[in-house]
């Protein structure tokens, strides 16, 4: 990871197990020697990790939560079996998110966008959604409906 922020960050992943010094809370480690660092900005911190499964997982901020994470540093990330590929036209990803502070009045997001166009899918086709929540302390309700019946 290269730190192009102004300040420092760092980046924490969800649901992969890793050594717990490239996991990206900054000052928690196996042993006080070997602590996950704070990356400094125009610094960088190379990030070991072998993926364990296939699967939908998730990168964060885990430093100035405030703005960086209401900034929108965070993102999917896709891993697939060996062999196959990623398909964006049937592999659809949602990202939740808010941007502001309060979390639990901020507007929603949705891949970073107030008002994302609306996802048009082609009946008879096979799709896979891949839905992530990482608005803090927010409870959303995603609803599948065809454009006539929207408000």
């Amino acid at each position: 990871m290269h730190n192009r922020l102004l300040e420092p960050t760092s980046i924490h992943w969800h649901d992969l197990e890793l050594d717990s010094y490239y996991d990206g809370v900054p000052g928690i480690g196996v042993t006080s020697r070997r602590v996950t660092p704070v990356v400094e900005s125009g610094n960088t911190f190379a990030v070991r990790l072998t993926p364990p499964r296939a699967g939908t997982f998730i990168y964060h901020t885990h430093w100035g939560h405030d703005t960086q994470l209401t900034s929108g540093l965070y993102g999917p990330m896709v891993i697939v079996e060996p062999g196959s590929r990623f398909d964006p036209e049937s592999e659809k990803i949602f990202v939740v998110g808010t941007a502001e502070v309060p979390w639990t009045t901020s507007e929603i997001r949705l891949n970073g966008a107030k008002a994302p166009p609306p996802l048009e899918l082609v009946r008879g086709q096979r799709y896979r959604l891949r839905l992530i929540n990482i608005a803090p302390n927010q409870d959303v309700t995603i609803t599948l409906g065809r454009a006539e019946d929207a408000p």
